[in-house]
């Protein structure tokens, strides 16, 4: 494989840079990830869970978003708090990509169950592709294998 073209590691760079510059705030308060993550933590369980439907993975996108918004007013005055800022975020976006990939997916497959799509359907032996879009994981694409 050839190496990402300078236009890339460039735009990469600059959007690290600026990302690192809104959440950089000289006296903010300690940054506690619990509460969000928590929150994160029983939205995935509940809603996106082994067990889901159509409802059930809509309202856990509408919460993960939710945790997103919460996240957004954070910044960090330390490195400590700043790691914990990033980590909780990408969790966030991590959280989004599984829930709508589980969203386009209607059947069964594995050991994650579509109570509104019971069985494997061979049609849906496909890849789902998530792509940043607006600010959050997206699915992009889903191609046959």
């Amino acid at each position: 494989s050839r190496p990402p073209s300078k236009h890339f590691r460039d735009t990469v760079e600059e959007i690290a840079c600026k990302t690192f510059a809104r959440s950089f705030k000289e006296n903010s308060k300690p940054f506690n990830a619990r509460p969000l993550t928590a929150k994160l933590t029983r939205i995935l369980w509940e809603k996106a869970g082994i067990l889901r439907d159509e409802s059930s993975l809509k309202e856990s996108i509408d919460g993960i978003d939710s945790v997103f918004r919460e996240l957004e007013g954070h910044g960090a005055s330390n490195p400590l708090d700043l790691f914990r800022v990033f980590e909780c975020r990408n969790a966030v976006l991590s959280a989004r990509a599984i829930a709508v990939s589980a969203l386009k997916r209607t059947e069964s497959r594995g050991s994650h169950y579509r109570k509104d799509f019971p069985k494997e359907n061979e049609d849906w032996l496909k890849h789902i592709y998530v792509r940043m879009g607006r600010g959050m994981p997206e699915v992009s694409r889903i191609v046959p294998i």
